[in-house]
């Protein structure tokens, strides 16, 4: 479940800022003290959920038109082509899909990460 890779997620993301903390001890209290084998690479995780309850978010959407469509596979090409472009703009709203754009923007540039974005921000809404 999308619950349970949450949790996931945040325990590996507390378990490197740990293990950071521990190294960041050991080199100014006993800098002779072998280091523990780092993880093969950071996670950075973005967990990004796509509803359409979050289409109130976006201008000119109702999420009662989306959430009262059928089921069924017999949709008018109208609600295909209104289901098909509704995906990007629920996308783009996303606040941890705006947070992990603003880390990249801020990667690509040589800038420092966002504050307002630190690691582990995109695993919760």
């Amino acid at each position: 479940s999308v619950t349970e890779l949450r949790k996931a997620l945040y325990a590996r993301v507390q378990t490197q800022k740990d293990e950071q903390a521990c190294v960041d001890m050991l080199s100014e209290y006993c800098p002779q003290a072998p280091k523990p084998v780092p993880f093969a690479a950071d996670l950075d995780p973005y967990v990004i959920e796509i509803n359409f309850e979050a289409a109130g978010q976006i201008p000119m959407e109702d999420p009662s038109y989306y959430l009262g469509l059928p089921t069924s596979f017999k949709l008018s090409k109208e609600q295909v082509a209104k289901l098909v472009a509704i995906g990007p703009k629920l996308l783009q709203a996303a606040p941890q899909y705006q947070c992990m754009l603003k880390v990249l923007a801020a990667e690509a540039k040589g800038r420092p990460r966002p504050e307002a974005c630190p690691v582990g921000a995109g695993i919760f809404p």
